[in-house]
């Protein structure tokens, strides 16, 4: 899954990539289009059910789709978080607990990158989240903005985007979750 951007519109959509052993592929255009702008899809499994927790900061929401048909049909299921400018979300479960991490602005100059702010829940698919009393967890441009999440041998690593003055998405990290906890 993709954010494909359209440059007349300055709006971005969620789109699929099919790719083929042979290296052809196919590109699903559309799959979730609104009249604002959508881009990192991340998606999480609960319940034997896929959900996409899209980039949806210019609604001011965080928004939940749920996959109908994998991979091109996908429904809006709900608003998780309300009235938040929130940017590349991503959600999983630790222990007993499910965590949304997302990165927010300090100020009117829509800076995404310093920031990361944790939440917590027992069902992801609710809109009880949580905020992490020690909010923000992360507040540093070069490791709070989000990537990802990486498992390996039951542990979880979280994907970092570095940014330098101006520039966009200059580097990348990982960084190994040892400690999360809701106090």
């Amino acid at each position: 899954f993709a954010e494909e951007f359209n440059i007349k519109a300055q709006q971005g959509f969620i789109s699929a990539i099919e790719i083929f052993k042979d290296n052809t592929y196919q590109i699903y255009s559309n799959i979730i289009k609104e009249n604002f702008h959508l881009s990192f899809p991340y998606i999480f499994e609960f319940s034997k059910k896929l959900f996409m927790v899209p980039e949806t900061k210019t609604n001011n929401n965080i928004l939940l789709y749920e996959c109908v048909h994998f991979p091109l049909k996908w429904k809006f299921k709900k608003i998780l978080i309300k009235n938040i400018s929130a940017v590349d979300t991503i959600i999983f479960k630790h222990n007993k607990l499910w965590w949304l991490f997302t990165n927010t602005s300090h100020n009117e100059l829509s800076y995404y990158s310093s920031q990361l702010r944790a939440f917590h829940s027992i069902n992801p698919i609710n809109s009880n989240w949580i905020p992490h009393k020690k909010n923000p967890i992360v507040f540093n441009p070069r490791y709070a903005r989000n990537g990802g999440i990486l498992y390996q041998n039951k542990q979880k690593y979280r994907v970092r985007q570095s940014y330098e003055f101006n520039k966009y998405g200059t580097s990348f990290s990982i960084s190994k979750i040892e400690k999360l906890n809701n106090s």
